[in-house]
């Protein structure tokens, strides 16, 4: 019975984060034009914002798409997990330089 609950958990987180970057992606491709300037405050160089924010809300909608599918959930999963990484090392390296970078989530 365990292992039918932690199936279950597994299969509802998987789709749970899968939303989070399907949404997320869809709502920063109607602000394309803020990406870069979004990017650019997290601390990254302005001529690499510019193709990290064109790039961005497609990278997130790749990861949520592939963790829906049983055959590409684990590079879903490792993107996710990247992505994730490589964002707080990147909020942390704004803080630690004195910054106060608004995360923007979901295009906010």
């Amino acid at each position: 019975m365990q292992s039918g609950f932690l199936y279950l958990l597994r299969y509802i987180s998987q789709f749970f984060l899968s939303a989070v970057f399907i949404l997320a992606g869809t709502a920063k491709t109607s602000s394309i034009s803020k990406n870069r300037h979004i990017v650019h405050e997290l601390g990254v160089p302005i001529t690499v914002a510019q193709p990290v924010g064109i790039l961005l809300p497609f990278v997130e909608l790749g990861i949520g798409i592939s963790m829906l599918f049983n055959t590409t959930v684990l590079f879903g999963c490792i993107g996710a997990l990247c992505m994730l990484a490589l964002y707080e090392v990147m909020i942390i390296y704004s803080i630690l330089k004195g910054r106060k970078p608004d995360c923007h989530c979901f295009g906010k």
